[in-house]
């Protein structure tokens, strides 16, 4: 009996044993499975970043984002793609992975219409105008040399819960581009690569690099006479030399230490120069503290002409003439706009006063209407000296038939 009892022991361990060592073998097969799965995702997804596109997006850097268990959705049209096509854009381009947007490339000829880009909201236009206007900052700035005839930015974008390091490039074509929007030499192209965290100097290159191949492939393939874009020439130095008109003591601004911006380096499409009293002592009622003076041409100044209706009713008017200005959120700026032709057609000229204010209880400050007069006075000479600067981006933008829009507000 112990000897039959022996033998059915040793015959069930000797099943379990076959069983146990199936399992393991089924589970390394199902892992082998997987992996290979997995492997091939990688690969199909290494194939379509390779061909999306056009092929023009940074291979190498982009792959590390690639995943081994989604497959990758990539959307492209535009009139370069199919000329015959429905649409606004040159090319339009999307590769997301589980949904979540995380690069694209859109590239359109600009008429009357503004561009619209996922990072539009954290920018004036497309990214442009993000300089620090109170020092002269360099954010956003692009990081390579551009012919005057372009001008770009890069800067951080939140995307569809993504950080993305968003570059923009405006090119002005001298023969014109073929698109829906009409006769126009505006072109704008703006590249979105995913970021992790900060935006990095090696993830602003490479928004640049990307942003400036699509631009030089759209014009080549546009035949509309823009030269190539240089593609890792460093960026010039500011060019002090274009406000150096804003001299906040022949302006007769409040007395006190003043920081001034340094221009940007010379563009066809805008200029821009700033200056902000940052003395501690308190200047006399009044007295100018800030000051802004810019230049926008093409798309750019059609938005600021849109930026000046918009302010059309500025702080209320009693019928004496005095305003009511009430002091809540940014500071109160006296603004006066002009017009007048340059070397890129019309241009809107836009120059902004910070007077020293002092408010009630209520938070509201009376300019009664000699304050007014005051304050427009100001602004005129700020405007005519700016445009009559040897050195300021009007004359050497070669701006005639200068006319004041309406009365400073």
């Amino acid at each position: 009996m112990r000897g039959l009892l022996q033998g059915i022991w040793r015959r069930g361990r000797t099943r379990w044993a076959v069983l146990s060592l199936a399992l393991v073998v089924l589970a390394a097969g199902a892992a082998v499975a997987r992996s290979v799965a997995r492997g091939d995702q990688l690969s199909q997804n290494r194939a379509q970043l390779k061909e999306a596109c056009q092929g023009l997006l940074p291979q190498e850097r982009l792959r590390r984002h690639l995943p081994e268990d989604a497959a990758g959705t990539a959307e492209e049209y535009g009139t370069l793609l199919d000329p015959d096509q429905e649409s606004r854009a040159l090319l339009d381009c999307r590769l997301s992975w589980g949904g979540a947007a995380r690069v694209w490339v859109r590239a359109e000829a600009l008429g009357e219409r503004r561009f619209q880009t996922p990072a539009d909201d954290a920018s004036e236009i497309a990214g442009y105008a993000v300089e620090d206007e109170r020092g002269g900052g360099s954010e956003g700035r692009f990081p390579f040399r551009l012919p005057a005839s372009a001008t770009g930015t890069v800067q951080r974008g939140e995307v569809r819960g993504g950080t993305s390091a968003v570059a923009s490039l405006l090119v002005s074509c001298p023969k014109g581009l073929k698109g829906r929007t009409g006769a126009t030499r505006d072109l704008q192209v703006a590249v979105g690569l995913p970021v992790e965290g900060r935006l990095s100097e090696e993830d602003r290159m490479l928004a640049a690099r990307t942003a400036v191949s699509y631009a030089n492939w759209i014009t080549s393939r546009q035949r509309c006479g823009t030269p190539r874009l240089p593609v890792d020439a460093p960026a010039p130095q500011p060019a002090k030399a274009l406000c150096a008109w804003l001299d906040p003591k022949e302006l007769g601004l409040a007395a006190g230490r003043w920081t001034r911006s340094a221009a940007r380096p010379y563009s066809d499409w805008s200029g821009r120069c700033s200056a902000r009293r940052d003395d501690e002592a308190t200047p006399r009622r009044l007295a100018i503290t800030a000051v802004r003076a810019k230049s926008l041409a093409g798309v750019l100044g059609r938005e600021q002409s849109r930026a000046r209706r918009a302010l059309e009713g500025g702080p209320d008017t009693a019928a004496d003439g005095s305003r009511t200005v009430i002091g809540a959120g940014d500071p109160y700026t006296f603004d006066l706009w002009a017009q007048s032709t340059c070397d890129g057609g019309r241009v809107y000229h836009h120059v902004a006063l910070t007077p020293e204010l002092v408010y009630d209880e209520q938070k509201s400050a009376v300019l009664s209407k000699a304050d007014v007069d005051t304050l427009s006075a100001g602004a005129r000479t700020v405007m005519e000296r700016y445009l009559a600067a040897a050195d300021g981006w009007p004359a050497t933008s070669h701006c005639r038939g200068a006319k004041m829009l309406e009365d400073a507000r």
